[in-house]
């Protein structure tokens, strides 16, 4: 897949090596899913996170970047010569371009946060020890959001926000590991026929999301999350 890169007051050298990364990482993904996008990827380069911010509407004040499947392009805020965070963000994004479309359907099904955001976690080489290490902790005290808490994005503050995206890449590298790539790509098709994430999980792995959340957590040695009380609505 061809990767166009767009910039503007930063180093033509710089630039052509995020290209280079960008080709890399689809490069991957291919040797790990056999998927790359149909279409060649556009990356527009803003010189930082100020810019991405300025870029669109209603963002978190930490957006580092975005993907758009409809447009085929990712955008990515990166200050001239941070070719560890270029890396990072870029692997990331394309990741999301990847798994929408795979998952893509004219029924307005999508991916629940969770899975979108471990997929690419996955991409740009998981997390981080002290993210996991937040997450251990968390698990330790019991105070970590029950996986479906996180199906319909994050929350707003940086730090929040860090857990849930360490919690999301645990959970899919767990996926991963225990029930193989095949499983995985069943799952996407299942979600890419209009079949609702719920449904597609319990048909491809015979688990529910809550089931997927206990299952990982006994897999580090920790008990299932409390069932939620369920709302009753009042006539």
């Amino acid at each position: 897949t061809a990767v166009n890169l767009w910039y503007h007051d930063t180093g033509k050298t710089f630039a052509l090596n995020l290209a280079k990364i960008g080709q890399q990482a689809l490069q991957r993904m291919q040797e790990d899913f056999g998927f790359t996008p149909s279409r060649p990827v556009q990356i527009i380069l803003y010189n930082g996170a100020e810019e991405v911010f300025n870029s669109g509407l209603y963002f978190t004040e930490w957006v580092g970047g975005y993907a758009s499947l409809a447009y085929g392009l990712v955008v990515i805020g990166v200050e001239e010569g941070d070719y560890d965070w270029g890396e990072e963000v870029i692997t990331h994004e394309l990741g999301h371009l990847v798994s929408n479309e795979l998952t893509h359907n004219c029924l307005a099904v999508e991916m629940p946060t969770w899975l979108s955001e471990g997929f690419s976690m996955y991409a740009e080489g998981g997390t981080d020890s002290v993210s996991k290490g937040r997450v251990m902790k968390a698990l330790e005290t019991g105070t970590l959001p029950a996986l479906r808490t996180l199906a319909a994005g994050f929350a707003a503050g940086d730090v929040a926000a860090s857990i849930s995206y360490a919690q999301s890449a645990l959970v899919f590298d767990f996926l991963l590991q225990e029930y193989g790539t095949e499983k995985l790509m069943q799952l996407f098709a299942a979600i890419q026929t209009g079949t609702l994430a719920e449904d597609a999980l319990r048909q491809v792995y015979d688990l529910d999301v809550d089931g997927v959340d206990s299952a990982w957590r006994a897999s580090l040695g920790f008990a299932a999350q409390e069932a939620q009380p369920t709302a009753t609505a009042t006539p």
